[in-house]
């Protein structure tokens, strides 16, 4: 599945251009979109249940991969929203199946 990003008003080639930012910026720092995608989740996870400590799913490696999707998420809309007169406060960096429709 594709990292994709859905933002409100966007067209498919700002969303495209956005989505290509994120995924050369997780190139960049060495990680795949499914690593990054992986530690927000398991960061979500270990938030429902509190974070426990002796969590082995969820130690340094993953937290870095979902700090590096945060920031991919803000590569992403800054790249997608380029020429806007301001940057949406919400979107979504996500995977997605290929058919799933963009809007």
């Amino acid at each position: 599945m594709p990292l994709r990003l859905k933002v409100k008003g966007a067209t498919n080639d700002e969303l495209a251009r956005g989505a290509a930012a994120a995924v050369a910026f997780l190139q960049m720092h060495g990680v795949t979109p499914e690593q990054a995608v992986h530690g927000a989740y398991m960061r979500e996870n270990n938030d429902i249940a509190g974070f426990p400590e002796d969590d082995p799913d969820f130690g340094e490696r993953e937290q870095q991969w979902a700090r590096l999707l945060d920031e991919a998420y803000h590569v992403a809309m800054k790249a997608c929203c380029r020429g806007w007169d301001e940057i949406p406060l919400f979107g979504n960096l996500d995977m997605y199946p290929d058919d799933q429709p963009i809007h």
